[in-house]
């Protein structure tokens, strides 16, 4: 699904970003990452303090009005069996998806804790799981175009003639909203410092 998606959307010329997005109403926050770098296990706990989720695993980006945009995508997260165990409790559609190295993936429903429509993209933040403490970094301008290029969706399946316009699209996303590298201390459960660490960039 997600694969068929970031094909249409380059199709379209729409930039997907590989990470979750979540709002409270009048900001979004884009969390990307590696796969398995811990997106959606801070995406939860962002809905734990009353955030809406708006895209899981792919983030659709475009300027509306010149205003860089996501798109809701559906009301579903992907999430492996030891963060669901963190979820808020209440009563949701779960079916298991997949097992990878004997673990569990599934499928969560998220209705109530859904955005439906477009909000602004206020800030980017790359998740890096690594050997040292929690930290954000901010990123000048000129390497953000790196950080949004690598965090491309599926960048493989770009057509050839659409290149030119995929790096466009990330230089004018890098001049118009702020990135920033999330380090997440390997082995620690720190998702709580890592969400108090981005409101407070955020000025909240």
């Amino acid at each position: 699904m997600g694969s068929c998606m970031g094909a249409i959307l380059h199709q379209r010329g729409i930039l997907p970003l590989h990470g979750s997005t979540v709002t409270d109403g009048s900001r979004a926050v884009l969390i990307t990452g590696d796969s398995g770098a811990g997106k959606s296990t801070l995406a939860v706990e962002f809905l734990k303090n009353g955030w809406k989720l708006v895209t899981d695993d792919v983030a659709a980006v475009e300027n509306i009005d010149s205003v860089p945009t996501v798109r809701s995508s559906y009301p579903s997260q992907k999430l492996w069996e030891d963060t669901l165990k963190c979820y808020p409790k209440g009563e949701r559609e779960i079916h298991s998806l997949y097992l990878r190295e004997e673990r569990e993936k599934y499928g969560v429903s998220v209705s109530d804790a859904f955005y439906g429509g477009s909000c602004p993209l206020s800030l980017i933040v790359r998740l890096v799981p690594a050997d040292r403490p929690c930290c954000i970094q901010t990123v000048e301008t000129m390497p953000r175009i790196d950080q949004l290029i690598r965090n491309t969706y599926r960048l493989y399946m770009i057509p050839p003639k659409q290149r030119q316009r995929h790096f466009q699209s990330c230089v004018t996303l890098a001049g118009k909203v702020p990135v920033a590298l999330l380090i997440r201390q390997k082995g620690m459960q720190c998702v709580n410092t890592l969400y108090e660490m981005i409101l407070k960039l955020l000025g909240a």
